[in-house]
């Protein structure tokens, strides 16, 4: 293990600021942990350390930019399409149709009636449409072997 590595263990396992600190916690005493800024910083960059040594600049950089920037609009797509894909798995026997209403139901409860727009809208038919194209799309990707969304539990 690491020097990095190491640290970052030992913050991790910083017993709660609740909690009293026994003799051999002492060196906590001074240590932020991750309930403040300066100590999430730290072990922020601990945990980059410890995926540089391992896997390089260049990967480490790609992984905290993934975490770090918000979504682009392709990217919040794909996740409210996967979102569909778990809720269909999710029932007992998949009914495209009875998932549109029920999705339907909590988006006017939840969703002013002015801001409303879209496939995701009001309109069951389309919603229903856009659930059979995520599920046909889902089962090309699994054929050819490139799907990385959520996989149901029957075939």
């Amino acid at each position: 293990m690491s020097n990095y590595a190491r640290m970052l263990t030992d913050l991790l396992g910083k017993p709660d600021a609740k909690t009293p600190l026994r003799p051999d916690q002492l060196r906590y005493a001074f240590t932020p942990g991750a309930e403040s800024i300066t100590g999430a910083k730290h072990m922020a960059q601990l945990l980059f350390m410890v995926i540089r040594e391992h896997h390089g600049d260049r990967i480490a950089r790609r992984i905290f930019a993934m975490w770090g920037t918000p979504p682009s609009k392709r990217r919040l797509s794909d996740i409210n399409n996967l979102a569909l894909l778990d809720r269909l798995d999710l029932m007992k026997k998949p009914n495209v149709e009875q998932l549109a209403r029920q999705l339907i139901a909590e988006h006017e409860k939840t969703v002013p009636k002015q801001k409303r727009r879209g496939a995701s809208g009001i309109d069951a038919k389309n919603l229903a449409k856009q659930i059979r194209r995520q599920r046909d799309r889902r089962k090309a990707a699994m054929k050819k072997g490139t799907w990385y969304g959520p996989i149901p539990d029957r075939p």
